[in-house]
């Protein structure tokens, strides 16, 4: 709870000290549906983009449900301890942190939507595979 409070602190100092330009001189009103309708047209030209959107949101459909359970699938499929849903939240936090991470340093703007759509398959497959798992604490 204390990192999420210092996470939470860290976030409104920087977006304290951020300066947003104005965009008054470009004379224009758009109201937020003409945004919306542009930003679709704009994915709906780029192919890749498109398709990766549509991949992220049916995984974000029926996949984040179940990750949010998992706390849950730990204590009683695997017969393991809150301390145990912890140490798994912790290690996906960082893994996602860590990946990131790599990919905002390492990979061009092209090659992240191709290292974006492998996670999506290597994670899949990880997915699957723990279904496999035994339902006991040797499983977890």
């Amino acid at each position: 709870m204390l990192v999420d409070v210092a996470g939470a602190i860290i976030a409104t100092i920087t977006v304290v000290m951020t300066q947003i330009p104005s965009f008054d001189h470009l004379g224009k009103q758009n109201t937020y549906f003409h945004e919306l309708v542009a930003g679709f047209k704009l994915v709906r030209h780029h192919k890749g983009i498109f398709n990766f959107l549509i991949i992220t949101t049916l995984i974000g459909m029926f996949a984040w449900p179940a990750f949010s359970l998992y706390p849950l699938i730990t204590t009683t499929y695997f017969h393991g301890s809150i301390s145990d849903a912890s140490i798994v939240e912790v290690c996906w936090s960082i893994g996602s942190l860590l990946g990131g991470l790599l990919i905002g340093f390492f990979a061009t703007t092209k090659r992240r939507l191709t290292i974006g759509v492998v996670w999506y398959y290597l994670a899949g497959l990880a997915f699957t595979l723990m279904g496999f798992l035994p339902d006991n604490r040797h499983g977890l």
